[in-house]
């Protein structure tokens, strides 16, 4: 888990600012870390075993229906 919330700034502006090289410096190192748990991931075997959960059932509205 990361957290960006340091760069959670929605302003145009930001992208000109030298924060945004900070933001853009972690959004990379983030992407590497992926790229890197992405390797390491086994490949697909056709014989893994599917699970579908049962879902809930739906849940009583407290409104009446008209």
């Amino acid at each position: 888990m990361h957290d960006l919330k340091e760069w959670n700034c929605p302003d145009p502006q930001f992208q000109d600012s030298l924060q945004f090289l900070d933001f853009h410096q972690q959004v990379e190192r983030i992407a590497e870390e992926l790229a890197d748990l992405i390797d390491r991931a086994p490949a697909w075997r056709p014989d893994w075993p599917a699970r579908t959960p049962v879902p809930d059932p739906p849940r009583t509205s407290r409104l009446p229906r008209l």
